[in-house]
């Protein structure tokens, strides 16, 4: 039967939780299909649903590099319009990273980003320190690292360290040991730098990270149910009318301030409840599931959504 996704259903706020301020429109060229305006969902939507590419560890080790860097807007579009976000390999959704217990991370994180002036680095300090209530210090858009979320290891060196920052056009290489009694399931990483860790997760630099079953003790039912697994990255991108995303307090705005309802009046049109974005899966505005009749399919689901109640549904299902 087929099956079409709407929206997902858990409350998650990734940083900026708990930050308040009006955010401010920047003047800027409306490029085609960027206006703040509804997406055409059969247009733009409803396509075969895809899966995040993966990435698996071999005897032992997951070996791999991922690089930060700008989308190409030639080629890389939401509801049509051209996009430049930061992104991991230049897609909408990071690589699903496959490790078993035991195993090691070993990952080179390239920075691509093109280095900011320190005028440039003086701005972004500015959205922040007008706007967010939290103590802010200058912190570049561009400079990054990596978070992995949920995940029982260590904090320190190069490991899951969120204080680590790699500044643009240099790399470093994460060595993360996952400990033998790790428990399975489904975990996430992320751009974690402080001072940028909004506009990144906000242009969609997340991911899922999925500790393999033991298959010494995974039930049979599951196993089957593993073949055909969905992948399920929950994002809320969000893209001015530029196709970018550089206006830090545009991710600000609680859920009641602004509304759909006083977007004008609070001069919030750049905010996710007023942009008219769509929330979109593993970089997909409502894709399609087809499965056979009494198929069993295993959905992970990872939410890395800001400021927005995600609600799962399935619709329009039809025999096949």
């Amino acid at each position: 039967m087929q099956k079409r996704w709407m929206q997902n259903a858990f409350h998650f706020f990734v940083a900026t939780a708990g930050l308040l301020g009006s955010s401010a429109i920047m003047a800027e060229t409306i490029q085609p299909h960027c206006a703040y305006l509804p997406i055409d969902i059969n247009q733009y939507g409803k396509q075969p649903f895809q899966n995040p590419p993966d990435i698996r560890a071999q005897n032992g080790s997951l070996d791999t590099t991922m690089t930060v860097q700008y989308t190409d807007a030639a080629t890389t579009t939401l509801g049509g319009c051209p996009l430049k976000l930061r992104t991991y390999n230049g897609q909408l959704v990071g690589p699903t990273l496959r490790v078993g217990q035991g195993d090691v991370i070993n990952l080179m994180l390239k920075n691509r980003l093109p280095v900011e002036t320190p005028n440039e680095i003086q701005a972004q300090f500015e959205q922040e320190n007008q706007n967010a209530y939290l103590d802010t210090t200058p912190a570049s858009f561009n400079t990054t690292n990596m978070h992995y979320h949920g995940m029982h290891v260590s904090p320190v060196g190069n490991s899951d360290n969120v204080l680590l920052a790699i500044p643009p056009q240099s790399d470093l290489r994460y060595e993360v040991k996952v400990p033998a009694d790790h428990p399975v399931g489904s975990y996430w990483y992320h751009a974690h730098a402080h001072g940028s860790t909004a506009i990144q997760v906000g242009s969609g630099m997340a991911g899922a990270l999925i500790v393999e079953d033991n298959p010494e003790t995974i039930p049979a039912a599951l196993k089957a149910a593993n073949v055909n697994e969905k992948i399920f990255v929950l994002q809320t991108i969000l893209y001015d009318q530029e196709g970018e995303l550089n206006n830090i307090t545009s991710l600000f705005p609680g859920p009641s301030n602004p509304t759909p309802e006083n977007c004008n009046a609070q001069g919030a049109m750049d905010t996710w409840h007023c942009s008219r974005r769509h929330i979109t899966i593993n970089g997909q505005i409502v894709p399609i599931i087809t499965m056979k009749r009494g198929e069993v399919q295993r959905w992970r689901l990872i939410d890395t959504a800001f400021r927005e109640s995600v609600f799962f549904a399935v619709e329009g299902t039809r025999p096949a």
